[in-house]
């Protein structure tokens, strides 16, 4: 089973772009907090604290959200917005989650063997990046690996080819080309010499 992080936040009473923008200089991400059956929860999250458990244990984490006044949430990422500007994380919506209800996300699909690939100088047509599956929150993969250095020419891979994790199924039609090989568009096609 996947590890809870706990994270503390803040409860954003007013929301008001003035208050906003105090909490963000102050390193705070807001964002809201939603789920089937509560209303939605203003919210308030420490920036630097989130992207390092991101790039820790990934996109797919189980959080435990505490407030100071010890209300708790288990949530997990629905969406986090990027500023155009800088780049940066400008909002978070999180999903409330309980470890015994399905839920509806994205996994990115980690492609491995590349190298392999571009050696046979074939080229790797990509159809989606993220798979949308259901499952347990805890059973949720962080990515799903996919080798491509056994490909050749013309060859696919379909939803259907792919290994999900026991418990975890696949949103999308299990025909749905993931990627295919092709012959890559450098390879020189050798002239026709006109026959004398």
């Amino acid at each position: 089973m996947k590890e809870t992080v706990t994270m503390k936040f803040v409860t954003r009473k007013e929301i008001t772009k003035g208050t906003n923008n105090q909490l963000r200089k102050l390193g705070y991400l807001t964002g809201n907090i939603s789920g089937k059956g509560i209303p939605s929860v203003a919210v308030a999250v420490k920036k630097d604290e989130l992207r390092k458990y991101l790039n820790k244990y990934g996109r797919n984490t189980i959080f435990k959200l505490e407030s100071e006044d010890n209300s708790t949430y288990n949530v997990m990422i629905k969406d986090i917005q990027i500023s155009p500007v800088n780049h940066d994380f400008s909002h978070v919506d999180f999903q409330k989650i309980t470890l015994s209800d399905e839920i509806k996300t994205e996994v990115l699909l980690k492609i491995t063997g590349i190298e392999l690939l571009e050696s046979k100088h074939l080229y790797l047509n990509r159809q989606m990046d993220a798979l949308l599956v259901t499952g347990l929150p805890q059973n949720i993969p962080e990515d799903l690996a996919i080798d491509v250095s056994g490909l050749s020419a013309g060859e696919v891979i379909t939803v259907g080819d792919l290994k999900l994790p026991e418990g975890i199924r696949a949103e999308i039609h299990p025909e749905q080309i993931v990627l295919s090989a092709s012959v890559s568009k450098n390879e020189e096609v050798p002239e026709e010499t006109p026959e004398q």
